[in-house]
């Protein structure tokens, strides 16, 4: 196991049972990238850039549907 040995950076550590009910990818991928940001008490994030982190940048023009498709249903989730 010499490459697990070698792993090297930044990892977002968090419990799966968090994620376990999640039916959403959306939703698994915001409370990661939530928890990356826990102790900075506020972020501002960018649309384009959360569409890239969803992959999605093609997808969801509308900023409603992108809301209602998206974002809505990962905040369902998480909670």
């Amino acid at each position: 196991m010499p490459y697990l040995s070698k792993l090297e950076g930044t990892f977002t550590k968090y419990e799966l049972k968090h994620i376990g009910n999640m039916s959403s990818i959306y939703g698994i991928r915001f409370y990661e990238l939530l928890m990356q940001w826990k102790t900075a008490g506020k972020r501002e994030i960018e649309i384009n850039w959360l569409k890239k982190q969803f992959q999605i940048e093609d997808k969801y023009a509308a900023i409603k549907d992108l809301k209602k498709y998206v974002i809505d249903p990962a905040i369902k989730d998480i909670n």
